[in-house]
């Protein structure tokens, strides 16, 4: 079984996100899974914050993002050929669980109109930047 430490925290004064709170959920969990399939060990601290521009970025990072865990941008692209290839009569190729994980992530925060991007160098994780509900 994964040994994983996973803490939040967030802004007292974060606006909510015009997400769907249970699917919102399901996305983090997704991405938390990805590193509990791939480490299976770590800690996992989700932060959120609003940046510059008025949006709520969740960001979902920690030392259990190491090793065959640490995302980067051939996953997200790999989830990107993946639901291409699943609109195409063309579905060769295996794709493994945590994959799979990653392509609901991503399809849940797009349909909030967010974006799921790898974490910055030095903080290995992904975050996912949602508009605040109006």
């Amino acid at each position: 079984l994964p040994d994983l430490a996973i803490t939040g925290t967030v802004a007292a004064d974060l606006p909510p996100a015009r997400a769907d709170a249970d699917q919102l959920r399901r996305a983090i969990a997704n991405l938390a899974a990805f590193a509990a399939q791939r480490s299976g060990q770590g800690k996992i601290a989700i932060a959120g914050a609003r940046d510059a521009e008025g949006w709520l970025t969740l960001t979902i990072a920690g030392s259990a993002f190491t090793g065959a865990a640490v995302p980067n941008e051939a996953i997200l692209d790999e989830s990107r050929q993946f639901l291409a290839r699943l609109s195409s009569d063309d579905r060769a190729g295996e794709t493994n669980g945590a994959l799979i994980g990653i392509v609901l992530a991503r399809l849940i925060v797009e349909s909030c109109g967010g974006t799921l991007s790898v974490a910055p160098a030095g903080s290995p994780g992904f975050v996912v930047r949602l508009p605040a509900a109006a």
